[in-house]
């Protein structure tokens, strides 16, 4: 698949992200957003036009499960990216290091997404039914917005 957007310093010229003739290295060593595979972007576009993070559905299963198969693929993602893509999480581990999406599956937030983390990279993305893991949300703590 192809990346839709690829950052260079021509493209950073080109935005008014640098300026010709000076030094442009914090422009070029910001991070930029993430670039979405064609799948990933029409999927996204999809969840975000039809449901977004108040409201999800399954657009949001379908985005979750694409997330899923770039990551065994090898993707790499931060956690900065996960909530570019998912927006913030309903609940977090104290540590921050699991977090956990409710989505409407079979009725109200009955399923949710699970992604962990290794420091600032995933780890892992998951769903499941929402009432497996009770004990686990009980631990939770709600995320606070950034």
């Amino acid at each position: 698949m192809r990346p839709l957007l690829v950052v260079t310093p021509f493209l950073l010229l080109a935005l008014g992200c640098a300026t010709p003739g000076k030094d442009n290295s914090a422009a070029t060593t910001a991070r930029p957003h993430r670039v979405y595979s064609e799948q990933m972007q029409k999927f996204s576009t999809a969840y975000l036009k039809n449901e977004g993070p108040n409201h999800r559905g399954p657009h949001f299963e379908t985005l979750a499960i694409q997330l899923m198969m770039e990551l065994s693929k090898g993707a790499q993602w931060s956690r900065e990216d996960i909530k570019q893509l998912l927006g913030p999480p309903d609940l977090r581990t104290p540590a921050a290091d699991l977090y956990a999406y409710f989505y409407d599956r079979l009725g109200a937030r009955n399923w949710v997404v699970y992604v962990s983390f290794d420091g600032d990279n995933v780890k892992n993305a998951a769903l499941n039914d929402a009432s497996v893991n009770q004990a686990l949300h009980a631990r939770m703590v709600h995320d606070t917005p950034p």
